[in-house]
């Protein structure tokens, strides 16, 4: 469902439904609707962008790094000019 809303030009929702939360699902609700076309850009970007790393933007893991912003090494003093 996470690759779907991130990737795709349509959204999903499911929902599963008990009668007891230790029961076993008895139903389950699939909505699918088209993404705005703001959402359809943010798409295009994503799909655009590299693979590695993908899922944990998708999840809103990713730290996000500033272009031009250089992170020192450990037991260096940081980018060789």
């Amino acid at each position: 469902m996470l690759e779907v809303n991130g990737l795709s030009d349509m959204s999903v929702r499911i929902d599963l439904q008990r009668k007891h939360f230790r029961a076993p699902f008895h139903a389950a609700t699939m909505a699918w609707w088209r993404k705005s076309p703001e959402e359809l850009v943010m798409v295009i970007r994503e799909r655009n962008r590299s693979k590695v790393g993908r899922m944990a933007r998708l999840k809103g893991a990713a730290a996000i790094v500033p272009l031009g912003t250089f992170l020192s090494l450990p037991g260096g003093s940081g980018p060789a000019t």
